[in-house]
């Protein structure tokens, strides 16, 4: 599948990321980044301190073996995909936080000393390497790879709303600012087309397979 085919074809995904990101970038260039995470500080609810909690974890690195292992029951295609998916997101954000932009401080290490920031009961805050966002680069790659395997439209979209609460969260939870979130979101989509390219490229055969559960289980 050419790379045209596969943006045509998501479009119910791939606007509303491009519109995530846009506006993300119109605000940056009007507002500091610093303004931006205060007022959204500011904006609290015990509700969604819970919320914000526990979506945040839709980011983590485990949704990828998961992933991998119920895909394992659709189409050995897709599996072989995301497993590229998820080496490309790990090298990539581990070479850049920890190579490129490890000093780069975090929200709480930021306002130390000046402002006083409310943080979220029984979440533990980091200090260094926030650009760019791992839990949204996570997010992006993972469920826009998701995204692109299904065909049903209005899951393509609800996909994107995942990786998009999971990347506010980030804000909300004062792990990352915006520039961190908008970061983390164009590459973890870039990442997610990618992968979904190279494995849809592969000649047809084994990879089109999937496990025969009765098979295996005589």
């Amino acid at each position: 599948m050419t790379l045209k085919e596969i943006l045509k074809k998501n479009n119910a995904f791939l606007i509303p990321v491009l519109i995530f990101i846009s506006a993300g970038i119109v605000f940056l260039s009007i507002f500091q980044k610093e303004e931006i995470h205060l007022w959204i500080n500011s904006k609290h609810s015990p509700f969604f301190d819970s919320f914000f909690k526990y979506i945040t974890h839709l980011g983590d690195g485990w949704v990828f073996p998961a992933g991998i292992a119920i895909l394992a029951f659709v189409k050995w295609r897709n599996v072989l995909g995301l497993i590229i998916c998820s080496l490309i997101t790990l090298l990539l954000i581990g070479s850049l936080k920890n190579f490129v932009f490890n000093d780069v401080p975090r929200p709480v290490k930021y306002f130390e000393g000046s402002q006083e920031l409310r943080l979220v009961e029984g979440v533990t805050m980091n200090m260094m390497k926030s650009f760019p966002s791992g839990h949204t680069t996570a997010a992006f790659a993972f469920w826009g790879f998701i995204a692109l395997v299904i065909r049903n439209p209005k899951l393509k979209f609800t996909f994107f709303c995942i990786g998009a609460l999971a990347a506010y969260s980030r804000m909300y939870l004062s792990q990352h600012f915006l520039e961190d979130i908008v970061a983390g979101s164009i590459l973890g989509t870039l990442i997610c087309i990618l992968s979904y390219s190279i494995s849809s490229k592969w000649k047809k055969g084994v990879l089109d397979k999937k496990i025969n559960l009765i098979k295996y289980g005589n």
